[in-house]
């Protein structure tokens, strides 16, 4: 018995001295500089060098996370960073990123987290303690172009710490490219008059089309400005405390209602920056939601809940013996099912 009892404490000590695995860290809510300029030794795989001379103007993207993941002690790394989820085109010649670490284990020494575009890396990103739990440095990185297929910017990432391993989270906030114009395209004629490129255009000055703009994604946003780092998909509503600002509602039944993230509109209105974020207010977009309410099905109107930028089931009220649901507050309707618990659903939106 005294054996056993013995076995048990020395286990609960054991348990006790080993470090807790640490959640993936929230996305922070970081400003990147307004412009970039390039160094020549970083031109690998673009175009010309006088197409990247100057500095570069800074475009801003929801901030999203890239990746997140595990990495052996001296192990390089090859992280993609365009596509999906933070929509970075592959002809970016840098980008706006918080790369944080944590989960450390198995540090022999001071620890230097590297990235660079050549692999192994040699620019040091982070340097930490072996006693260290978490952390974090955002800047700019230039990238490297691979020509694929598919192309792809990306960058390369290592840790050398001794020994063991860390977690890391790669935060994406924009990107810098040429202002007026067309980097790294090839230019097709399908016959028919008209041309095709595989990756993204900027243009400088007007654009006059005499025909139809066909889009991939069916809503409509614009930049709002908003002092607060939301997620792709939150529900957003007025900021009271801010002129022309919008943050995550957090209280249902919101009459401020504002509009939706969208990671990725058909037409986005307005001009970005630092602290906007693209806000769908018409057409279908992806949005968080909750059966808190009761469960969501198609054709059921949306509207706030005390969850911070998620949205639940109206429930209408009544009133002289009709049942209506109260103005101001619908988000759209729903797409989608959804039975239990939270998550995201597509919404037609109708803001009224």
């Amino acid at each position: 018995m005294r054996r056993l009892a013995l076995t048990l404490l020395i286990a609960v000590v054991v348990a006790m001295a080993a470090p807790a695995a640490v959640l993936d860290p929230p996305v922070i809510n970081w400003q990147p500089p307004a412009t970039y300029t390039l160094a020549a030794s970083n031109h690998l795989g673009r175009t010309a060098l006088t197409a990247l001379a100057g500095p570069l103007p800074f475009i801003p993207v929801v901030p999203c996370r890239q990746t997140s993941a595990s990495l052996p002690q001296a192990t390089p790394r090859q992280v993609i960073l365009s596509g999906l989820p933070c929509q970075i085109p592959s002809n970016a010649a840098a980008v706006a990123l918080n790369i944080t670490v944590y989960n450390i284990t198995g540090a022999t020494g001071n620890a230097v987290f590297n990235v660079g575009t050549a692999s192994p890396p040699t620019t040091a990103w982070i340097n930490y303690p072996p006693t260290e739990v978490q952390r974090g440095n955002a800047g700019v990185v230039p990238t490297l172009m691979l020509t694929g297929p598919p192309a792809s910017a990306v960058i390369y990432v290592q840790v050398n710490q001794g020994a063991g391993s860390v977690s890391y989270a790669l935060d994406i906030y924009g990107y810098y490219a040429p202002s007026g114009s067309i980097m790294g395209l090839n230019w097709t004629s399908n016959g028919a008059g008209t041309t095709s490129t595989p990756d993204n255009v900027s243009i400088g000055g007007n654009l006059t089309v005499t025909g139809n703009i066909a889009a991939k994604y069916q809503d409509v946003a614009e930049w709002v400005s908003s002092q607060q780092a939301v997620s792709a998909g939150a529900v957003l509503v007025l900021d009271r405390e801010a002129s022309n600002h919008v943050r995550a509602s957090d209280h249902a039944y919101d009459t401020s209602v504002a509009g939706v993230v969208s990671p990725a509109p058909g037409l986005i209105l307005g001009q970005g920056g630092p602290g906007k974020v693209m806000v769908a207010t018409s057409g279908r977009v992806k949005v968080m939601t909750t059966a808190r309410s009761g469960p969501i099905r198609i054709g059921d109107l949306l509207v706030t809940s005390s969850l911070p930028g998620v949205a639940m089931r109206s429930e209408p009220i009544q009133l002289g013996g009709v049942s209506f649901h109260r103005p101001g507050t619908i988000v759209g309707k729903a797409l989608e099912n959804l039975a239990e618990g939270q998550g995201e659903i597509l919404v037609l939106l109708s803001l009224q």
